[in-house]
């Protein structure tokens, strides 16, 4: 249930975001995901920035995913919302959740094209 909360955080977070501050480069972006995902005892699988606004996908690995999404997961979309919910809000967004064989365990991507947005869970 939390796990859900976290992740339509994620999900609303377009509505949410604020319109002040500037455009995070790629670079700032690729350090402080790395950052926030090894601060919540896991490991970033895969890492794709395209910029300036166009695409971001993570995937991160967790030895116990349920665990994970329940109680630690938080402070990785905390930041993913900040770095890709800024001005310029990213065509595309990303973010998974793999456990120790690699298996997706939880996926969501959100995709805006013009005034249409669309989430797959």
């Amino acid at each position: 249930m939390l796990a859900s909360v976290c992740m339509a955080g994620l999900a609303i977070g377009v509505a949410a975001a604020s319109t002040a501050g500037s455009r995070p480069t790629v670079p700032e972006i690729r350090t402080e995901t790395h950052a926030a995902v090894r601060a919540s005892r896991a490991r970033v699988v895969a890492l794709r920035v395209v910029g300036p606004n166009f695409r971001f996908a993570v995937r991160i690995r967790a030895a116990d995913p349920a665990a994970y999404l329940k109680h630690r997961v938080h402070r990785v979309v905390d930041v993913v919302n900040t770095l890709t919910n800024r001005q310029w809000l990213f065509h595309s967004r990303t973010f998974a959740v793999a456990d120790r064989s690699d298996r997706v365990m939880f996926s969501i991507t959100m995709t805006r094209r013009g005034s249409n947005e669309t989430t797959r869970w």
